[in-house]
């Protein structure tokens, strides 16, 4: 994740600018957007432990339950053209924040 907020901090004028020619979105707005999500991706880089980290949940079981939190795979989702890359970033933050 901190090498994708090194990415996007790092071609945040280009895809600002991207943002702005594709859709109209003024390129200030679009610029906070890239600084937005590359802030994210250092939020879950530095919370990714305690995010993971498996749930003990109180139960009868004789082995002990818990909720594990482990890769699924691809995720496609339809997403609304207004903020092209916060919808990714910032709806990936639901996913793994409890």
């Amino acid at each position: 994740m901190n090498s994708a907020a090194e990415i996007l901090e790092r071609d945040a004028e280009l895809l600002a600018r991207t943002i702005t020619k594709e859709m109209g979105k003024l390129l200030v707005a679009a610029r906070a957007e890239i600084h937005k999500c590359a802030w994210v991706c250092r939020h879950y880089a530095e919370h990714a432990e305690e995010f993971l980290a498996d749930e003990v949940i109180k139960t009868d079981a004789l082995r002990g339950s818990f909720v594990r939190f482990q890769p699924i795979g691809p995720i496609l989702a339809v997403m609304p053209w207004n903020f092209p890359f916060w919808q990714v970033f910032g709806n990936a933050r639901n996913l793994v924040e409890k």
